[in-house]
């Protein structure tokens, strides 16, 4: 699943630095990880946002250096709006 994660990642990433809409669709048999997988990469995205918030703030004190990559460091805040088809 890793892979998987990865790739779920990167088009979120993509999508919340781009203006405009995005919509990933994944699909697959019930229980396969789908739902997990997702949650898992937006929960890890929204642990960096506070993090680089916080990083920003210290940065403007002390001068920091970066340690995550420039995409991921300039990360803003980002709505996360689920449709799960089997919870409908």
């Amino acid at each position: 699943r890793e892979t998987e994660a990865y790739q779920v990642e990167n088009f979120i990433v993509k999508a919340i630095l781009k203006t405009g809409p995005s919509a990933l669709l994944i699909s697959g048999v019930p229980g396969t990880g789908k739902t997990a997988t997702v949650q898992r990469v937006v929960h890890r995205l929204q642990v960096l946002v506070l993090q680089n918030s916080e990083v920003k703030r210290r940065k403007i004190l002390k001068r920091s250096k970066k340690s995550e990559s420039d995409e991921l460091q300039n990360l803003p805040e980002f709505n996360y709006i689920e449709i799960n088809g089997m919870r409908l």
